[in-house]
């Protein structure tokens, strides 16, 4: 007998497929970081951040991108510091809580990457140019998530995470940043 002819007992009920991976696009990510100026003191310094996650269950990776140009100086002599990282995040969402449209999460994460600066000084017309090597980062870190879900599958993410990121060259070494992620899940 198929269920076409199979009275409303015999049926079986459909079941929701879970999807298996969601996906998360961040868009806009401002981050502060705080580096050893010249005089000494903690400067804080803008990066811009972008970054896309993949996450199953309590797991996530990220992978991510901040690049940073800044320069100081007169018409005379002036440097130019270009700073560009790209590293690979591993999250555990150790803290789950989801009511529907609503999912929040805590987690823990831990990062490796590489990252460079090239500097360039100018004086007059003459400039000099060093391409850093690409060296070893590395960090860890704590955040929050909240994912509003305006459909079945999609919706927005707001996050904000506090890390502490290692490197060679790094002053203070760690170094302090603060991160806040509005992106898109799907």
């Amino acid at each position: 007998m198929g269920l076409a002819h199979a009275s409303p007992e015999e049926r079986t009920p459909s079941v929701p497929v879970k999807k298996s991976f969601q996906f998360q696009v961040y868009f806009i990510n401002p981050e502060i970081r705080y580096e050893r100026g010249e005089d000494q003191n903690l400067d804080q310094k803008q990066p811009h951040n972008y970054s896309v996650a993949i996450r199953r269950d309590s797991l996530s990776l990220l992978l991510e991108t901040a690049n940073l140009s800044e320069s100081t100086g007169n018409p005379a002599l002036q440097v130019d510091r270009r700073y560009e990282d790209y590293s690979l995040w591993g999250r555990l969402h150790f803290l789950n809580i989801q009511k529907e449209p609503f999912r929040w999460s805590l987690y823990a994460t831990l990062g490796v990457g590489s990252y460079q600066e090239i500097i360039t000084t100018r004086l007059g017309n003459q400039s000099i140019t060093d391409n850093g090597n690409h060296e070893l980062m590395t960090g860890l870190g704590v955040g929050t998530d909240l994912a509003v879900l305006a459909l079945r599958d999609f919706g927005f993410v707001l996050g904000i995470e506090g890390r502490l990121l290692f490197g060679r060259d790094f002053d203070p070494n760690p170094q302090m940043s603060a991160l806040l992620r509005m992106g898109l899940q799907f």
